[in-house]
């Protein structure tokens, strides 16, 4: 009686075993099956959106299996754009122990919109994943029209300006003989107010607190043109609701809250020095004046140039961000007419008195403040805008100082 020969043989995962019979002369021998994919799945990474020209944020990923639902290891799976105009880095993957393939990094096409993915492996049927691009927040603008109110609310998914502060961008345009106010309010954060040009290099003028209560305001004396106006917060990632409009003003500096901005250009302004102004004291005072702000860019001249037919002119300037004194004329301009140049070494603000010689007097003056008012396209960097070092400093007014207090400078010499 012969006895049956034992099956001996560790089966692997690729190995079946037909048969354990057969004679001692000829044993049975196995049958090789080989692997093969079953499945291709998205594991991560579909129904996503980002701003286009940039990266999603999760990595398309599949998961590949074989037909016995196994996971398959080192095998190769193809990651390449469908549609939308973007592209992929390393869209050649390989599958992990767990059979998950992930691919680099998918970048969005530049326009807004529908952008798919397509993840192919072993001939088997391609898997889709879909994203959609969104505008750019830093590169949107909401128009505005002259005299109207908007309502909005800082967000997460705004422009992250300096990578501090959330913004939302305004545009609107001017005409001749329109002043334009801007007033954000909000009790939500504390406000704050950027300007700029037609491009965000050509910086104008900002604001904290210069409004009444929780708000900033700027009164712009400019010429004609378009502007940008930023809203955003004094202290970093404020978010929630505000009211923001443009309207006009009348263009005369009354009172003394020195909340108006000067664009330097060759263009005369008429003002007047009243006794609701700002007030001087000193020996034969109180002196009457206004106070005028403007951007100086590090190394370009300023000539500010102040003439009357009917007061005695002085002038005082100051450096906006440190408070330090530039200088106090009389009558450099020639007769009685004042006149002061200024070169900073770095780019700050300019803070422009325009008072009288004489105690107690007013009338009418005009002031110019002459020199370049943006950049030329030869010395800006890369398009950078233009940093003023102001957050975090109370260079307006001392944060306890109430809507319309004066600012505090050292004493001119």
């Amino acid at each position: 009686m012969r006895v049956p020969v034992l099956c001996l043989f560790a089966c692997a995962a690729a190995i079946t075993i037909v048969g354990c019979g057969g004679s001692a002369d000829s044993p049975a021998q196995p049958t090789i099956t080989a692997v093969v994919a079953g499945s291709l799945a998205k594991a991560a990474g579909d129904g996503q959106s980002a701003v286009a020209g940039q990266n999603v944020t999760v990595a398309p990923s599949v998961t590949l299996l074989d037909t016995r639902g196994i996971a398959m290891v080192n095998a190769p799976v193809t990651f390449t754009v469908a549609a939308g105009g973007g592209s992929v880095e390393g869209g050649a993957a390989t599958t992990s122990a767990a059979g998950l393939a992930t691919a680099g990094q998918w970048r969005l096409g530049p326009t807004p919109g529908a952008n798919t993915l397509v993840a192919t492996a072993a001939g088997l049927p391609p898997v889709t994943f879909s994203a959609t691009g969104t505008a750019d927040p830093c590169l949107t603008t909401n128009p505005i029209a002259f005299g109207a109110v908007a309502s909005g609310a800082l967000a997460a998914s705004d422009c992250l300006l300096d990578d501090q502060y959330y913004g939302d961008h305004f545009a609107f345009t001017t005409i001749d003989g329109q002043r334009a106010q801007l007033d954000l309010v909000s009790t939500a954060f504390d406000p704050w107010l950027d300007l700029a040009g037609p491009l965000v290099t050509d910086y104008l003028a900002f604001d904290d607190n210069a409004g009444d209560g929780p708000a900033s305001r700027i009164r712009l004396l400019a010429p004609p043109t378009a502007y940008i106006a930023t809203v955003n917060s004094f202290a970093a990632r404020q978010t929630g609701a505000y009211t923001f409009s443009v309207t006009s003003w009348s263009g005369d500096a009354t009172g003394c809250e020195q909340d108006v901005w000067i664009v330097p250009s060759a263009v005369v302004m008429t003002q007047t020095a009243e006794a609701t102004d700002c007030s001087f004291t000193g020996t034969g005072g109180p002196f009457f004046g206004d106070g005028f702000n403007f951007v100086a860019i590090g190394g370009r001249t300023y000539t500010i140039t102040m003439s009357s037919l009917v007061v005695d002119p002085v002038l005082r300037v100051f450096d906006g961000i440190t408070g330090a004194a530039i200088g106090v004329d009389n009558n450099s301009g020639g007769g009685t007419a004042a006149r002061i140049s200024w070169t900073p070494a770095v780019s700050t603000t300019g803070v422009v008195f325009a008072t009288t010689a004489v105690g107690s007097t007013t009338g009418a003056y005009s002031l110019v403040v002459a020199g370049p008012a943006t950049r030329s396209a030869s010395s800006s960097a890369s398009g950078a805008a233009i940093r003023l070092p102001v957050r975090g400093r109370a260079v307006r007014r001392p944060a306890s100082g109430a809507a319309g207090a004066p600012w505090v400078f050292p004493r001119v010499p």
